[in-house]
């Protein structure tokens, strides 16, 4: 009786398609197909054409490479997984549509309700006719190879098939896939109601479609006022207050932690005053440049904002979001030739001090969190007694500047990094950071005739010696004192200049105080004055930030320490990005540490992988109504 209810409800919903669908279909713009609720779009305009270029790019020449397989495939499961269930939830995979597209392919998650998404695909295969009936027949056989029954029906101009699939052991009930053809288009929904829009809006009525949506259009009239009408060969759209949300409703459901995940907080937080987030992607531009990136974030004023100041025109914690643009960003000399990453940028600190109060508080769980610490640091009798607002952050200035590199040999703890900070009063600074270190149980050494401040883990601190290698000693009543938890695990600190530095060790904290020569400087790196001197043809403008990034040397790490097996310790950025990746829902809840999926030792040395990762650069200018960041990608190929 259920099967039968079920069979008759699917007649039912098609034969609704049928009062819509009643003339031929053209191939619209995918992005008036998708329904005005979309909150997560790709589009590939010319899929064969941008087959062709990625293959030209030194990733796509990557991906081919048979050495380079294992390290390929780790990076492909890492980007299938945040794919999510997307693909599986219409049953045409990524190969099918690059196959069968002979114009405009996408795909669309759609939020129905407060746990409810569904996902829609469209494929223009104009002049594919014979790789559409392959793609259909592949889709067929992989459906049916899950158990799915089939039922085909005409709608109108259109020829539905609804797969319904049987329940599992992680989805109790019975789940449907529609695939229709009309015309040259073939559209994927993964429920009747999604199809019967995706059906009335091909045949050019239906509900409102993305393309009407105030935020997408805004986004996307940004990026092709900056394109100059060239057109990108990949676009993509999320509204984020939505996407996450919806994106989860997708996945087998899990016991979840009580506490609020992180863009929850940052939804409540303000942070839903980004209303969307576009980005146009050109792949092998010409010879030299893999790639040209364009993302606009779209995040305009509340209603009666007096300011276009993030603190007037947003709510909560999104107003630590002043970023200023300035025309004072240059490569600082001190820069040494050899790192990894540079990224500069300009933040109103005391601003962002003042305003992340609501934010440290939902993080922490309780309503007084922030002014609790602040209270801790000033009033603790047995504290460092220092004022942060009025004796630190107020004297600060408005730039900030990171550095990343590496220390040989790789090991899972290789990452090295270096910030600093401008100041508007370094004198000022001086008694409550000797105040807060002290209070660290931090050790004070002089390096280069100059004071700095050095913290050490707790099992090392108790044999500290100073930069030149010599024993500092230290008193014994001291050493045996327990020690409170400490604001910094490792680093040296000091004043410098007109600078705030805080690197990860000593020896980093060297090349600042003791300077590199010209020849040694990032300045005078012939990647970076290539890879500048394109940002600056793509993003002339003033800026809020930018950055260089040597790829072969973020990409090292995990490189090394996949073929030494030992990848799930990585501890750098990139390695705690790709092992969240590859975790499992349950092993990241329980904090256990994922086994490696490939023999390292199938790897080449790195002197064989690192022709592949080209420098790339990246700016961000600060608009109106959000911002927005361009970068660029160069090829190795061509130096």
């Amino acid at each position: 009786m259920r099967i039968q209810v079920r069979c008759a409800c699917s007649r039912v919903a098609l034969l609704l398609l049928t009062a819509t669908c009643a003339q031929t279909f053209a191939a619209p713009a995918a992005d008036q197909l998708m329904p005005a609720a979309t909150v997560g779009f790709v589009s590939i305009p010319d899929a064969a054409e941008l087959r062709d270029r990625f293959d030209q790019t030194q990733v796509g020449l990557m991906l081919r490479d048979p050495t380079m397989r294992p390290f390929a495939d780790q990076i492909r499961a890492g980007i299938e997984k945040q794919l999510g269930a997307a693909p599986e939830r219409v049953g045409v995979a990524l190969d099918d549509i690059v196959a069968a597209a002979g114009g405009e392919a996408s795909i669309g998650l759609v939020k129905l309700a407060a746990d409810q998404a569904s996902v829609l695909a469209t494929i223009d295969c104009t002049g594919k006719q014979i790789e559409r009936q392959a793609m259909l027949a592949r889709v067929d056989q992989r459906l049916r190879a899950r158990g799915a029954r089939a039922a085909t029906q005409t709608v109108g101009a259109a020829h539905v098939t609804t797969y319904t699939l049987p329940p599992t052991e992680k989805r109790p009930r019975e789940a449907q896939i529609l695939i229709a053809t009309a015309g040259d288009l073939v559209l994927a929904a993964d429920d009747a109601a999604g199809m019967r829009g995706l059906l009335a809006r091909a045949a050019g009525g239906g509900d409102a479609s993305l393309s009407t949506s105030e935020a997408y259009r805004a986004a996307m009239r940004r990026l092709k006022t900056e394109d100059q009408g060239i057109a990108a060969n990949l676009r993509w759209f999320i509204v984020p207050s939505e996407y996450d949300i919806a994106s989860r409703s997708l996945q087998e459901k899990l016991a979840l932690p009580d506490k609020k995940d992180l863009l929850t907080i940052l939804r409540e937080q303000g942070f839903d005053g980004i209303r969307g987030v576009a980005g146009f992607v050109h792949v092998a531009v010409d010879p030299g440049r893999d790639f040209i990136h364009r993302t606009t974030i779209y995040a305009p004023a509340q209603p009666g904002a007096r300011s276009d100041h993030a603190r007037d025109k947003y709510r909560l914690a999104m107003q630590i979001a002043e970023l200023p643009n300035r025309n004072d960003l240059s490569i600082q000399p001190w820069a040494p030739r050899m790192a990894a990453k540079y990224s500069t940028f300009s933040l109103d600190i005391p601003n962002a001090f003042d305003k992340v109060e609501p934010l440290y508080n939902a993080l922490a769980g309780y309503d007084d969190a922030y002014r609790t610490t602040l209270d801790g640091f000033e009033k603790d009798p047995f504290g460092a007694q220092v004022n942060l607002r009025e004796q630190l952050v107020r004297h600060l200035g408005s730039r900030v500047t990171f550095v990343t590199d590496y220390k040989q040999p790789i090991v899972p703890d290789c990452e090295r990094y270096l910030i600093v900070i401008e100041t508007k009063n370094p004198s000022a600074l001086a008694a409550p950071i000797n105040r807060l270190m002290e209070k660290d149980n931090a050790v004070r050494k002089s390096l280069a005739g100059v004071e700095y401040w050095e913290v050490l883990p707790e099992q090392q601190s108790q044999t500290s010696t100073n930069y030149d290698g010599s024993l500092l000693p230290l008193e014994d009543d001291f050493a045996q004192e327990p020690q409170e938890e400490r604001v910094l695990r490792r680093a040296a600190v000091c004043l410098h200049g007109a600078d705030l530095l805080v690197a990860s060790d000593a020896e980093f904290l060297a090349q600042v105080l003791e300077g590199v020569a010209r020849r040694e400087s990032l300045a005078e790196g012939y990647d970076f004055q290539a890879a500048v001197s394109e940002l600056d043809r793509v993003a002339p403008a003033a800026r809020s930030a930018w950055a260089f990034v040597r790829t072969e040397e973020i990409v090292r790490p995990t490189y090394e320490l996949i073929r030494a097996n030992r990848m799930p310790e990585a501890e750098t950025f990139l390695g705690r990005l790709m092992n969240k990746m590859l975790t499992t829902e349950q092993d990241l809840e329980r904090g256990v540490i994922r086994k490696q999926r490939i023999d390292g030792a199938s790897l080449p040395s790195f002197e064989v992988a690192r022709r592949y990762f080209g420098p790339s650069a990246r700016a961000i200018r600060t608009d109106k109504d959000g911002w927005l960041v361009t970068g660029v990608v160069l090829s190795k190929a061509a130096g």
